[in-house]
């Protein structure tokens, strides 16, 4: 242990700030004055910080990992004419900074910032602490914040190994479904390079799971955010095109609000399965692990769940000349199905063998599919109106279906009859959010904190018509970052709107219905019981390469939480590698397959086709059946050209799929 020391000030890099000039290199990794090295131990670990810019080095097990590529910094705001501006700098700008150490921390204090003209009260406490066992706990907490002045931080630099083997080294990403990115891979490197130039942000399709890591040889690390509601991920490559990675923290509404903590976890004999059980258990820890099972106790209905194949059906698609959708495909009103002719289809096909699903119903609202919301009552008229809709859900309640519907709380219609300028999500400098690509044109964002009214609306008017709802998907709150507004009458944090988009979940569940959304972010799987699709990143997203080498990252953590369909069609697609086989991954994972004959033309279909489909489809879901409330305890790769794989559940079952063979064994 070494003494406090204390690293003043970095005139260099103050003179950055006045000049806005950019440095030599070497100077801002030194500075004027050299700090000596700080240095704690823990059994089989020692921590280094090496500067003040707060560079560390871990050694585990004698196996060195060293901060590497981007330093930290901190981005504050800044008025200017009335508007705020974003400024970077290092932590080292600080005009006062302190380190110490207790027996397992160095904790370094960064106070006195000089940002626009003036010095700020705000300070940082930044605290390193070795738990024993390879276990560090990166956090940051703040003092006299009295403003809006910070806009995000970056901490710590990201790790990488200090000597290691490129050609045995990979990263872990959580992007999407989850894939490794070996060093200096090639296939699809523009897809993979994309992934360094933005700031990725959780619980969306960019990242599902606050997680990383890093395995080079037989060493490796586990990253995990202990609460990623104002976290990103912001990647960069070394030298030797390693894909490295750490998290950039936004503020809560200007402010770093509370502790921000990283867990990270330094281990020999280390992979990326052991790297998602790491997440796994601090989701037990916090108690947002909730599994299929509980759900079922909380709601039986979603029993009804367990094998059952899913159908994606369209009633009305209506892109207004406005939206971008139009303007790039110059497709209008389709009318695809009334409510009487998917009567007919799904009375065709439960003649044929389809003895239940579960129905998810798009465009069924006034102007159909993506239109009008927060409120799109009364039913589509040209499909039926509430007369046709009631038809259709009795005779689904009849035939063993479960009736549920497409529905979205979030983009808010300017042409919307509810719409009220006053209750839409605004940026810092009072800017509503504001698109026009979707199918019902301009809208903006409705703060998910005055979103249940609505959702309280839509379904007792529905209930008072008679219309059976056995299920609902709340669109793109499942896979969205929580909405923060600025707006002084609500001030919503990120928290909050998480909190209330799972308030109008809760409350849904409460009425006996199945609950959903569009796919699987971190933040909001506790509160779904079904997500649409959790698949795997491929460019572009609708079908093509994969982004490095998929794996079942995210269903390593949350199988047994949540069912999730997979399509299952032919080779290729939505979320599915180039030459993969849809229903081979789907089977390779135990969830639900998609029986998707309403995106086809099914009615172009012979009895003869549509049986041996529905039949391929049940035998699918069997494999569901078996395995739907088992964790996945193990992934693994057979042959070099990772064609072999095999997944392992908690109730000893194990599933081989081969993709070049187009077969698979379930043992």
């Amino acid at each position: 242990m070494r003494k406090e020391s204390l690293y003043l000030l970095n005139f260099c890099e103050i003179n950055i700030f006045f000049n806005k000039t950019k440095p030599k290199k070497t100077l801002i990794r030194k500075g004027i004055f050299v700090m000596k090295t700080i240095q704690i131990s823990n059994n089989n670990t020692i921590l280094k910080l090496l500067n003040s810019n707060l560079k560390y080095e871990v050694i585990h097990d004698g196996f060195s990992w060293i901060g590497q590529g981007r330093k930290p910094f901190i981005s504050f705001n800044i008025k200017v004419f009335g508007k705020y501006l974003s400024y970077r700098l290092p932590f080292s700008c600080a005009l006062s900074v302190k380190h110490k150490t207790t027996k397992n921390k160095i904790i370094s204090e960064y106070s006195k910032f000089p940002v626009g003209f003036r010095i700020l009260p705000l300070k940082l406490r930044v605290t390193a602490e070795l738990l024993g066992d390879g276990r560090i706990d990166f956090s940051v907490e703040s003092e006299n914040e009295n403003g809006m002045d910070i806009k995000a931080f970056f901490f710590p630099q990201p790790f990488n190994a200090k000597k290691y083997d490129p050609n045995d080294s990979y990263s872990v990403d959580p992007i999407r479904q989850g894939t490794l990115i070996y060093d200096n891979w090639q296939d699809n490197r523009k897809a993979i390079t994309l992934l360094t130039l933005y700031s990725r942000k959780i619980n969306t399709g960019d990242a599902y799971l606050g997680l990383w890591g890093r395995v080079c040889g037989n060493h490796g690390f586990s990253a995990v955010i202990d609460d990623s509601n104002d976290c990103t991920l912001l990647s960069c490559y070394n030298k030797k095109q390693a894909l490295l990675t750490s998290p950039k923290w936004c503020s809560q509404l200007g402010k770093v609000g509370y502790k921000r903590v990283l867990h990270m976890h330094f281990m020999r004999d280390c992979d990326y399965v052991k790297i998602a059980k790491d997440f796994r258990k601090n989701e037990e820890k916090h108690g947002r692990l909730i599994t299929i099972d509980e759900k079922i106790k909380a709601n039986p209905n979603v029993k009804k769940l367990i094998g059952a194949p899913i159908i994606h059906w369209r009633i009305m698609e209506n892109n207004v000349p406005e939206s971008g959708i139009y303007k790039k495909t110059k497709i209008g009103e389709v009318m695809h199905n009334t409510f009487e002719e998917t009567i007919e289809k799904f009375s065709r096909y439960k003649k044929l063998g389809l003895d239940r699903a579960y129905v998810h119903t798009d465009g069924w609202g006034k102007r159909g599919y993506d239109n009008l919301h927060p409120y799109i009552l009364p039913p589509n008229p040209k499909a039926g109106g509430y007369e046709g809709m009631k038809k259709l859900a009795d005779y689904c309640d009849a035939i063993g279906y479960e009736f549920g519907l497409h529905d979205q709380y979030r983009d808010y219609y300017l042409d919307s009859e509810v719409y009220d300028p006053d209750k839409c999500v605004c940026n810092i400098n009072m800017n509503k959010e504001y698109c026009d690509y979707w199918a019902g044109g301009p809208h903006n964002y409705l703060d998910s904190t005055l979103a249940k009214p609505f959702v309280e609306r839509t379904y007792r008017e529905l209930e008072e018509h008679g219309v059976k709802i056995k299920g609902t998907y709340l669109d793109v709150w499942g896979i969205m970052w929580g909405d923060e507004n600025y707006n002084p009458k609500y001030m919503t944090t990120r928290h909050q709107s998480i909190a209330a988009r799972g308030e109008c979940f809760d409350m849904l569940r409460k009425q006996g219905l199945i609950v959903s959304s569009e796919e699987i972010g971190c933040n909001m799987v506790q509160y779904l019981d079904l997500v649409h699709h959790a698949p795997y990143a491929v460019t572009p997203q609708d079908g093509g390469p994969a982004v490095g080498v998929p794996v079942p990252l995210t269903n390593l953590v949350y199988h047994d939480c949540v069912f999730v369909p997979w399509h299952t069609e032919g080779k290729g697609g939505w979320g599915i590698p180039d030459g993969d086989a849809g229903k081979l991954h789907c089977i390779l994972n135990g969830q639900s397959p998609y029986f998707n004959n309403s995106m086809a033309a099914s009615g172009e279909q012979s009895d003869e086709e549509l049986k041996q489909r529905i039949a391929e489809t049940l035998e699918i879901a069997k494999v569901n059946e078996l395995v739907y409330n088992a964790e996945m305890v193990n992934h693994k790769f057979l042959d070099k050209n990772r064609r072999i794989q095999q997944t392992e559940f908690s109730n000893g079952v194990k599933i081989t799929v081969d993709f070049d063979k187009d077969t698979y064994k379930v043992e």
